[in-house]
């Protein structure tokens, strides 16, 4: 049986202030990218089962 661990994925980090041309902040998109990839593995590994165990998102309150 295969099981998929993600954690810790911090979605909506805005460290760093450093913003692309269309205003976004770099950092950001780049935990967005990688969470991407990690959901893509996923996908091709086509588990029984995938757990993630906290820290979803880097606020209590994530932005819209």
């Amino acid at each position: 049986m295969k099981i998929v661990h993600l954690s810790d994925t911090h979605l909506g980090l805005r460290e760093l202030h450093y913003t692309d041309a269309e205003g976004r902040n770099v950092r950001e998109q780049d935990v967005y990218e990688i969470f991407a990839r990690a959901i893509d593995k996923v996908l091709e590994l086509e588990p029984a089962a995938v757990i993630h165990s906290g820290d979803l998102f880097h606020d209590h309150h994530p932005a819209a």
